[in-house]
């Protein structure tokens, strides 16, 4: 673990006694960031990394074996929406890091105030009155975005509990970032927009094409303005753009890297851990 530095002695004295040390994806940006430093310091210097479905060889010296996510197969095509309401979910505006891996976009969580109130305050008023925020405050080193939100736009109200029971039935989640909230969505086939910077996120080099194929079709956008545009052009027809061929495909090329489903995803990890023995 990154935090635990008892674990991290055990594993380490465990790997030189010659044990093995099969670690599992466990978040949204492996694979698809070009810098990802925190993951590949430690986890990708295993015996073998098991992803989520996305696999370039060998990564520092780990084998990657790319299998069906559990926790995906369970929502896969889950969404049926019940309601209009557009989930914003929050970005994380970080004072302090315990490692390096955040530096490569240390311009992020001072953009994030400006990109927030960009977004909401470009969408049409209508669309406004049906926004929610989910906030993210996670570490004690976060500030609290509600208060942006809030100090900004007093109408828009807190998604505070059940985030996962709410992207299931709303007619659109939008995010500030590429990451697990994201593949969740792309999994459970809810009409999903993001907006990020190309110059804060950089797609790792064989993930270019999935990035683009979502470009393309109007889920990934390069600024909160033309997000916002993007959402006020399609709000009368949100499930019509969402389920058009073009979405679509690239939403299933999406989750076939990086949020990967399979009805017997049981019957594949069966086969692939029988086989760990052999792998070292």
């Amino acid at each position: 673990r990154f935090w635990n530095e008892r674990e991290k002695v055990i594993a380490a004295f465990a790997t030189e006694a010659g044990e093995k040390r099969v670690v599992f994806q466990h978040g949204g940006e492996y694979g698809m960031l070009k810098y990802n430093i925190m993951a590949n310091e430690m986890e990708l210097k295993s015996t073998i990394f098991i992803s989520w479905g996305w696999s370039y060889g060998k990564l520092n010296e780990s084998p990657i074996l790319p299998l069906p996510s559990p926790f995906h197969c369970k929502i896969a095509n889950r969404h049926k929406r019940q309601n209009d309401n557009v989930i914003v979910v929050g970005g994380p505006i970080r004072i302090h890091v315990n490692r390096i891996h955040w530096w490569s976009r240390s311009a992020m969580p001072a953009r994030y105030h400006k990109d927030a109130i960009g977004f909401i305050g470009n969408l049409n008023k209508n669309i406004r009155q049906s926004t929610l925020f989910r906030p993210y405050a996670r570490a004690a080193s976060d500030i609290d975005t509600r208060q942006i939100i809030k100090d900004n736009f007093p109408e828009v109200p807190m998604l505070e509990n059940n985030f996962f029971g709410a992207i299931m039935k709303c007619r659109l989640v939008v995010f500030y970032s590429f990451g697990t909230a994201m593949n969740d969505t792309m999994a459970a086939n809810t009409p999903s927009v993001v907006y990020m910077g190309q110059d804060l996120m950089t797609p790792h080099k064989e993930a270019e094409p999935y990035f683009e194929a979502l470009r393309r079709c109007g889920v990934i956008h390069d600024s909160p303005e033309a997000a916002a545009q993007h959402i006020n052009a399609i709000w009368d027809d949100v499930e019509g753009w969402w389920h058009s061929d073009e979405v679509q495909y690239a939403r299933k090329i999406w989750v076939e890297q990086f949020a990967r489903t399979d009805r017997f995803w049981w019957w594949h990890w069966i086969k692939a851990l029988s086989k760990l023995k052999d792998v070292g």
